[in-house]
């Protein structure tokens, strides 16, 4: 017996000298044929693929699953492309199972990259290097061939494979658009859906994210198919100012700390082809306007998504349908479509807005503040929209709607005391302090287009006075209007115009507003009733003094 324990035992330490020696020599062939073996991976990628140091965990193969770690790993750029590398990668880590090897199958258990950067860059026909990589274009290959060799050679399967703290950039860009990437892809196996978890980090700050969690595969050269859940939540207070006053102008100038716009729901189709989404649009305790002047925006909105090409030349179009959001103390509901491609967005809304000061909306979405006040309803509307940033899509702007506005008045712009004025030969307006013209209602059907707003069938009603005509407002404040006013009372008795019965006597007063909106001239056009304004007057003088001198 004492024997047979030293025979085992000694068995024993042989054969774990045998297999520490075994497992030196094949770290010492991984790091001696460290180029070989990389040269071979590059060919087989079609890019060149580099490491500075490769090692063999000698304590796996004692335990028969052995590990390759990879340190410093770059993989260059497909050829057409500017910049040196699609992806680096502090680490890799790769861990096999033995005993599949016997039968000519890789079985990797494990699959980890560690703080992997990747760099998506476009060529001139608009087409990503991470499709071209995917794909196999490189030197000597064509579109969707493959190396039949090496495929026949071993089957290959990993159980677990994992990004960690990996991170998205786009070439240009100064700013990650995804940071934090932690992935997982179980059972990974040509020909069969892969189960994915997948978590990152949009921009740079802490509360916007992406989530999915379904399948992702199976793939082949011009397909990966998508089947799962996926919620994105964006804070656009993470988004750098830059961008946003690039993309946004001064919509976005404040948007708020706090504020959230979420898009959550399904996602099917091929990275490939097309990717459908259908769930919800929400926005939460998010601030619209320019910086001195917010308004509060929050509500949400079924939505619908498809993204095409996802991989090459993204065509995005969004859908926003039967959505209710409140804005500051009023609401707006209508309808959204977005097409975003190569960079370009272009849209259409329609829908109504009830509810909201007008001086409010104003001062938010132009330089005009404390200009109107008012009651603003737009029982309908279409717009129109197209460009590269915010200054493109404020020119293209186009459409057309209803406005009414309700108990209010227009500052700095009395007609009234404008045409009294002008008759009593006293001066024009802006010669003296501005007043109000104070209305029961407005309303005006409006067509944005070329740069200005242009009002048609514009009325305003009064208790001294009646207004209509039709004019313009450029987005540069200028305006021009042309318009008939119907006064009442004393004015109209001074244009000689005399009451029937009780009713008040009448006057119709074509009249100009020129200037801006900040500084307006009103020009009432009384030259052509001067005469017989004078002659009236002065008869009614002398009609009175004879009847004062009768009773003296």
């Amino acid at each position: 017996m004492r024997r047979l324990i030293v025979v085992v035992a000694a068995f024993v330490v042989l054969l774990g000298a045998l297999v520490g020696f075994s497992g030196y020599l094949l770290k010492g062939l991984v790091t001696g044929e460290k180029d070989t073996l990389l040269k071979e991976l590059s060919r087989r990628a079609g890019v060149q693929i580099s490491v500075e140091r490769a090692e063999f965990d000698v304590a796996g193969w004692y335990a028969m699953r052995p590990a390759l770690s990879l340190a410093g790993v770059k993989v260059a750029n497909p050829p057409g492309f500017q910049q040196p590398h699609l992806l680096t990668a502090d680490r890799i880590d790769v861990r096999v199972a033995m005993r599949p090897l016997l039968s000519k199958r890789l079985a990797v258990e494990t699959l980890v990259l560690e703080k992997p950067q990747f760099l998506i860059e476009r060529n001139r026909q608009g087409i990503s290097n991470l499709e071209v990589f995917s794909q196999g274009l490189g030197p000597g290959k064509g579109a969707g061939e493959t190396d039949k060799a090496s495929d026949s050679a071993v089957a290959m399967s990993i159980q677990s494979m994992q990004i960690r703290n990996g991170e998205v950039r786009m070439a240009g860009g100064a700013v990650s658009r995804l940071h934090g990437i932690d992935l997982q892809l179980k059972d990974v196996a040509a020909g069969r859906p892969m189960a994915t978890e997948l978590s990152a980090k949009l921009y740079e700050g802490t509360r916007s994210s992406l989530n999915f969690k379904g399948n992702m595969g199976p793939f082949s050269a011009n397909s990966a198919a998508v089947d799962g859940v996926a919620d994105i939540k964006l804070s656009l207070a993470d988004v750098p100012d830059a961008i946003r006053r690039l993309e946004f102008g001064d919509l976005l100038a404040k948007p708020g700390a706090n504020s959230i716009v979420s898009l959550s729901g399904t996602v099917k189709g091929d990275l490939y082809g097309a990717l459908q989404g259908n769930g919800k649009f929400a926005v939460d305790g998010l601030s619209v306007g320019r910086p001195e002047y917010l308004l509060p925006l929050s509500g949400s909105a079924p939505l619908a998504v498809t993204v095409r090409k996802l991989m090459s030349t993204p065509v995005t179009d969004l859908r926003l349908r039967n959505a209710l959001l409140k804005v500051g103390p009023g609401e707006w509901k209508g309808a959204v479509d977005l097409l975003m491609a190569g960079g370009v967005v272009r849209g259409k809304s329609t829908g109504a807005i009830r509810g909201i000061d007008i001086n409010q909306f104003l001062a938010a979405f132009t330089s005009s503040n404390n200009r109107m006040a008012g009651q603003l309803n737009i029982p309908s509307y279409t717009l129109r929209f197209g460009g590269k940033d915010a200054e493109q899509l404020k020119r293209s702007l186009s459409g057309e709607g209803q406005v009414m506005v309700a108990k209010g008045q227009i500052k700095a712009l009395d007609i009234l005391a404008s045409i009294r004025r002008a008759v009593e030969k006293v001066g024009l307006m802006e010669a003296e302090k501005a007043g109000n013209t104070e209305f029961t209602t407005l309303n005006t059907a409006v067509r944005v287009e070329g740069g200005a707003l242009q009002a048609s069938d514009f009325v305003i009603e009064g208790p001294a006075l009646m207004v209509n005509g039709a004019g313009t407002i450029g987005f540069d404040q200028t305006m021009q209007f042309k318009l008939s006013t119907l006064v009442r009372g004393r004015i109209a008795e001074l244009l000689g115009r005399k009451g029937v019965g009780n009713a008040p006597a009448e006057a119709a007063v074509p009249v100009e507003v020129s200037g801006t909106v900040g500084n307006p001239r009103v020009v009432p056009n009384v030259k052509s009733m001067a005469v017989s304004t004078g002659v009236n007057f002065l008869r009614d003088l002398i009609q009175k003094r004879l009847v004062e001198k009768k009773q003296q």
